[in-house]
C-alpha cells in the first residue's frame, strides 16, 4: 500500500493537460472555447504597502473556485486509467492517491510496486506534476508470521520511499496487519478529550442539561465513532477494542444521565435511550452494505441513480398554478395505498369526462405510500407513451404534495423520480404537451375518488404481481433500527449488571416510547446509585445504612413504598395511581403509566 502526495496539488495542474483531456473526452465546442477563454490571460496580484508585483499564471487555477476540482478531476482521472498490471488497483480522492498491490511474496510486491511508479512517474513528468518522495509513504500489509525479511524497497523519483507500520487514508488509520488498533485508540482518544472539555459545563445538579447533551453525543460525538465502520467495524470482534469505545461512550452517558459513575454502562444506555456503541457500529456497517456495498442488497434499495443517468437540471418539469391548468384530451388521476393488506397504485383515465381505462399494480410491503404515488404517475406517462392520437394533451392529477415537491428538487434522485423525469422530457420531445397538477384528496372528485379504490384493491388482491420492490432508504434505517433494538434487549436481558434498573425498564423498546426529563434524583431511584443512605454506607461514607425515619435500612424500595417521612407524597401518588392501577404496583407500571405523577 502506497500514498503519493502530490507537490502543490491544485497548483500545479497544467492547462494544456486540461485541455487535451476535454479533447479526448469529446467536450462540445462551445465548452471547450469557454475553457480556453478561462485559462487565458491569468494574473496574479500580490499588494504590499505601496507596492504591488504582478505575475502571469501558465497553471493552475484559484484555490475554493467552483470549477477547480472538476479540472482537477479531469487531469488526475487519466493516472487512474494509466495500465497497471492486474495485481495493482489505484484509487483516488480528490489529490489523494493510494497503490495498492497484491502478490504472492514481498519481493514480488515490491518490484511490481516499483514498476507501477515508474509509470506514475512518466505520467507526472507528461503532466508538469511532481509527487513530493518525502511526504509520500508506503505500508507492507502481510498477517504471515514466519520469519522474512519486512522491509521493501520503494522508490519514487529515484529516491527510496520511507516504510511505515500505520497509515492515515481519508481520516481512517490503517495498520500493517488491518487490526484497526490505532484507529481505535485515536478514535476513542479524540472523543475522550472532547467529553472532558465539555464536563466542565455538565455537573449533576448544574450546567447543560440531559437534553442538550444528547444533541451534542448525537450530532458530534456520535459521527466521529461511527466515521468509516463499514471498514473497520470487524474490529469491534475483539473485546479489547470494544471496550474503548464503550469507556467513551460510558463518559458522555454519565453526564446524560446525571449519575454516579458506579452506574454500569448497560443501564446507563437504557437511562438515555441510546444505542449501545458496538451495536450501533454494527447497524452503521449493514446500512452501508445493503446500500452501497453488496450489489444482490443495493438492487433491492431505492437510493440514488448513478450520476452518469441523472436528468439534466436543464429540463424541468414546470407545473401549472393551482386552478390554472389548460384543458387537455386526456385526463389521468392518480393514487396509490398503503394498509396492513398491502401497498398498491391505480391509475384512472378519462377522455371527454368519460371513463375510458383502469391501470393497477402492486408493489413490495416494504415499499412507501410515496412510493405508491410515485409509481403510478410514472405508469401513467408510460400509457401516454403508447397512446395513438392526433390530440396529444394529458393532464394528469395526484394528490401528493410530496411528490410534486420531490420532481422540483434537483437534489433528489431516487429510481422512480429519475425516470419520471427522462419519460417525462421523452414524451415533450414526442410533440406531447403534459400537465401535472394536485388535487385535493377525498373532496368528492369522481376521479380521484374512484383512483384511491382502484390503489386500495390493487393492494389487497393477492392475484396482481408485484412490479416494484426497491424499499427506501429510510425504511431500511427503520428495518436496521429494530434489529439492533432486538440485540439490545437480548444483551440487556442476559446482563448481570443494573439489576434495579430492570425492575423499571425490562423491555428496551418499551424504555425508547417513554419521554423521560432525567434528573439526579430520578437517576437516583432508578439505579440506585445516588444519595442514598445504603449506596453511601456500601462505601464506607456513612457509618449506618438506617433511614431517618429510623425503621428500616434506606434503600429504593424504602423510599418508595415505607418511609414514612415521605407519606404525604407517597399518598398523593397513590391517589392518582389507583385510579386506574391497584397499589402497591410495580415499578415498570409506575414508569409506562404515571412516571407524569412521580
Amino acid at each position: 500500500m502506497t500514498r503519493l502526495d502530490v507537490k502543490g496539488a491544485f497548483d500545479a495542474v497544467w492547462w494544456p493537460a486540461i485541455l487535451q483531456r476535454l479533447r479526448d473526452a469529446k467536450c462540445p465546442k462551445n465548452l471547450y472555447i469557454l475553457t480556453q477563454d478561462y485559462f487565458r490571460e491569468r494574473r496574479a496580484v500580490i499588494s504590499l504597502n505601496n507596492s504591488a508585483i504582478e505575475r502571469n499564471i501558465t497553471k493552475g487555477f484559484p484555490q475554493g473556485s467552483c470549477c477547480g476540482p472538476a479540472f482537477w478531476n479531469l487531469q488526475y482521472n487519466s493516472i487512474l486509467t494509466l495500465k497497471y498490471t492486474n495485481h495493482t488497483k489505484a484509487v483516488a480522492f480528490a489529490d489523494d492517491l493510494i497503490i495498492m498491490t497484491k502478490a504472492d511474496s514481498i519481493r514480488e510486491a515490491e518490484n511490481i510496486v516499483n514498476v507501477e511508479l515508474s509509470k506514475i512517474s512518466a505520467w507526472a513528468a507528461n503532466n508538469k506534476i511532481r509527487f513530493n518522495e518525502h511526504k509520500s509513504k508506503t505500508m507492507l500489509l502481510t498477517r504471515r508470521k514466519r520469519k522474512e525479511r519486512k522491509e521493501i524497497e520503494i522508490y519514487l523519483n529515484n529516491k527510496p520511499l520511507n516504510q511505515v507500520n500505520s497509515m492515515m487514508y481519508l481520516g481512517i488509520i490503517f495498520d500493517s496487519k488491518l487490526t484497526f488498533r490505532e484507529h481505535v485508540n485515536y478514535t476513542a482518544e479524540k472523543c475522550t478529550k472532547l467529553i472532558f472539555a465539555l464536563s466542565k459545563s455538565a455537573k449533576l445538579n448544574w450546567g447543560l442539561k440531559h437534553a442538550a447533551l444528547k444533541t451534542i453525543y448525537t450530532g458530534g460525538i456520535l459521527p466521529l465513532l461511527l466515521y468509516g465502520a463499514p471498514v473497520w467495524g470487524k474490529a469491534m470482534d475483539k473485546a479489547c477494542y470494544k471496550l474503548k469505545l464503550v469507556r467513551v461512550q460510558r463518559l458522555i452517558n454519565i453526564k446524560i444521565a446525571k449519575a454516579y459513575r458506579t452506574v454500569s454502562n448497560d443501564a446507563l444506555c437504557i437511562l438515555t435511550g441510546l444505542t449501545p456503541i458496538d451495536i450501533k457500529i454494527q447497524e452503521a456497517a449493514e446500512y452501508y452494505q445493503l446500500t452501497k456495498g453488496n450489489k444482490k442488497d443495493e438492487a433491492l434499495v431505492d437510493g440514488d441513480t448513478e450520476v452518469k443517468h441523472w436528468h439534466h437540471p436543464a429540463e424541468t418539469i414546470t407545473f401549472p398554478a393551482e386552478n390554472n391548468e389548460e384543458a387537455s384530451a386526456i385526463q389521468m388521476f392518480t393514487d396509490g395505498s398503503k394498509s396492513e393488506q398491502g401497498v398498491g397504485a391505480g391509475v384512472a383515465i378519462f377522455q371527454a369526462g368519460t371513463h375510458i381505462a383502469s391501470l393497477q399494480y402492486k408493489l413490495s410491503e416494504r415499499c412507501t405510500n410515496n412510493q405508491a404515488e410515485q409509481l403510478a404517475i410514472l405508469k401513467a406517462l408510460e400509457y401516454t407513451e403508447n397512446l395513438q392520437t392526433d390530440h396529444k394533451t394529458v393532464t394528469i392529477y395526484t394528490d401528493s404534495r410530496v411528490t410534486m415537491d420531490s420532481l422540483k428538487n434537483s437534489k433528489i434522485h431516487t429510481s422512480l423520480i429519475d425516470e419520471i423525469r427522462r419519460l417525462w422530457t421523452r414524451l415533450g420531445n414526442g410533440n406531447w404537451k403534459i400537465q401535472l397538477c394536485w388535487v385535493k384528496a377525498h373532496i368528492g372528485i369522481q376521479g380521484n375518488e374512484l383512483a384511491d379504490t382502484l390503489a386500495k384493491e390493487a393492494a389487497a388482491n393477492i392475484d396482481i404481481m408485484e412490479c416494484y420492490n426497491k424499499a427506501p432508504k429510510s425504511v431500511v434505517r427503520s428495518e436496521l433500527g429494530k434489529k439492533s433494538v432486538e440485540k439490545w434487549q437480548r444483551d440487556w436481558v442476559h446482563t448481570t449488571k443494573g439489576q434495579i434498573t430492570k425492575e423499571y425498564f425490562p423491555t428496551v423498546a418499551d424504555r425508547l416510547k417513554v419521554k423521560i426529563n432525567l434528573t439526579n434524583n430520578f437517576t437516583t431511584m432508578v439505579t440506585g446509585h445516588g444519595n442514598i443512605r445504603s449506596y453511601l454506607y456500601r462505601f464506607k461514607i456513612l457509618e449506618t445504612p438506617l433511614c431517618s425515619c429510623g425503621t428500616k435500612e434506606q434503600t429504593i424500595d424504602h423510599l418508595l413504598y415505607k418511609c414514612e417521612r415521605l407519606n404525604k407524597e407517597r399518598d398523593s401518588l397513590r391517589s392518582k395511581v389507583m385510579q386506574t392501577d391497584t397499589w402497591p404496583t410495580s415499578k415498570e407500571t409506575l414508569i409506562q403509566k404515571h412516571i407524569k405523577n412521580c
